[in-house]
């Protein structure tokens, strides 16, 4: 009995060793990744952005993910902000068929001066069109504001 003990014991220590080693070594990293949905995905758009001289301004880029979207699924928003004297907030609307759906924006990267802004909302009540348009809006700590409004296609 005392064998099999110390054997049990000793393969053990090597399972927890070789755990150790691989996770010093990145050796589970593809694990940790197939757990997380890759952004932007192979169904989002991408648009250059620019805007007037005024401030604050949305910039470089526009993200729609995914663009031409279906009833229930997640839709991201990613822009680009910046103002001298910092962004207070980005919020965005989409016109449904029933109204208008709100959500916020998160600074995701940068800063308030520059910085790229995130969001999300569930896809509902789009029935009647092709396309459908939503704004973002973003808000400087001077409480200026600049608006833009693009569309998205939904698939049928």
């Amino acid at each position: 009995m005392e064998i099999k003990k110390e054997y049990y014991f000793l393969i053990l220590i090597i399972l927890i060793g070789i755990i150790f080693v691989g996770l010093k070594q990145n050796w589970f990293s593809s694990l940790e990744e197939s757990k997380t949905a890759v952004f932007p995905s192979e169904r989002a758009e991408m648009f250059g952005v620019s805007s007037s001289s005024g401030l604050p301004a949305f910039a470089e880029q526009l993200i729609i993910d995914p663009y031409n979207v279906s009833e229930g699924e997640k839709q991201v928003f990613s822009i680009w902000a910046n103002d001298e004297q910092g962004i207070e907030n980005v919020k965005g609307e989409v016109y449904t068929d029933n109204g208008v759906e709100s959500f916020d924006l998160s600074l995701l990267e940068g800063d308030k001066k520059m910085g790229r802004w995130q969001g999300e909302w569930m896809v509902k009540d789009l029935d009647l069109q092709d396309s459908y348009s939503f704004s973002l809006t973003a808000v400087s700590e001077e409480g200026k504001s600049t608006r833009m409004t693009p569309s998205f296609e939904v698939s049928r």
